[in-house]
This record gives structure tokens, sequence and C-alpha cells, in this order.
């Protein structure tokens, strides 16, 4: 695929994607970071990752994450064990990475690991284990009607990037925009409304 993405971002996805394959860290990329290797205007400064809870695979991703300098694993562990939540953003501190981060996100939170289904996608010499497009799709919607009910909550406001996502990849790809489901297998009363 190849788009043309920051430099130092591409270097930064690289180098997280290629230590997780070396550590065999079980993780799925999804956000868009996914939506940038179909869409060259989109930009994104995060990688949103989702790995399993189990204790190994945190163990994995704190080998991977210092073994390229990322921050020491003593830190990766202190941070993803300072206290119950289901995500946690890291901050790298290898100075050319500093404008970027990750959220981890564990599958304790409103999206479940084993549900949601992956496809590998290669990208300038690099394969990444992304959700699936489709996929994509109903989590951006399920966080919109999420923050849309917490609605007064300056945390929860409805991002326009999301709305923005969702309209490209259904467009891009033939995809409904609520259910990330294809056009095409859809009968004509699915799109009419039930008629």
């Amino acid at each position: 695929m190849g788009i043309l993405m920051d430099k130092d971002f591409l270097e930064f996805r690289n180098a997280i994607i290629d230590a997780f394959s070396s550590y065999e860290v079980n993780y799925k990329l999804f956000g868009g970071a996914v939506v940038c290797l179909l869409n060259p205007k989109r930009t994104t400064i995060d990688l949103d990752i989702m790995i399993k809870t189990a204790e190994e695979e945190i163990d994995k991703v704190c080998k991977a994450l210092s073994s390229i300098n990322y921050d020491t694993y003593e830190n990766i562990r202190e941070e993803l064990y300072d206290g119950p939540s289901a995500g946690y953003r890291l901050k790298p501190v290898k100075p050319e990475w500093t404008k970027f981060y990750i959220d981890l996100l564990f599958d304790l939170s409103i999206f479940d690991y084993n549900n949601l289904p992956s496809q590998i996608i290669e990208d300038n010499g690099v394969k990444i284990n992304a959700v699936e497009y489709g996929t994509i799709i109903k989590m951006k919607n399920r966080v919109l009607n999420r923050r849309a009910t917490q609605a007064g909550d300056a945390v929860y406001e409805p991002r326009p990037q999301d709305k923005a996502d969702i309209e490209f990849l259904s467009k891009a790809l033939n995809l409904d925009p609520k259910t990330g489901e294809p056009l095409d297998k859809l009968s004509t009363s699915d799109l009419s409304g039930g008629e």
C-alpha cells in the first residue's frame, strides 16, 4: 500500500510492530493508524494497540518496547501496573519519538480482543496485524454512541475525526457507515429502511 506518512512516525510505527513481532506479542492495531493505511490525507500521532490482558502478554510488551529503547522495562512495567485500567498511554523517551505515543488497550475495555477480526496488511515492508476496516467503523460508531450518551463531560465529546474516518472508510470500501458491513451484501430493503 504505502502512503506519504511522516518519516518519523513511520519509523516509530515500524519499530514497534517489528519489536512486537520479534517478541511474539499478540496485538491488534486499530484506529487512526489503520485508517492512514488507506487515506493518504489522514494523519495521526498515536498507535492504538489492543493486547490480551494475560500476564505473559504484558511481559512481552515490556520486553519488546524496552528492546527498541522506548523506555526501560521497569518504567513500562510500572506504568502498566499503576492501578487497574483498561488502557494506558505510553510516551516514549527516545528523543525523535517524543511527539508520538501508544494507546495500549486491554481486552477489559469496551472491545474484546478475541472478537475483533483482524487482517495482515503489509505497508512499507512491515506486516501489520490490523483490525478489519468494517470493524473499525463499528468501533468508531460505538465510541461515538458512548460519548453521546455521556454528554456534558468534555472528555467524551464526539470527535469530528471519528466521523470523518467512518465517512472515508464507508465510501472508499463501499461499507455501510453504521454497521461496517459491505453494502453489496445488504438487500434493497435494508438500504431503504425495510419498506
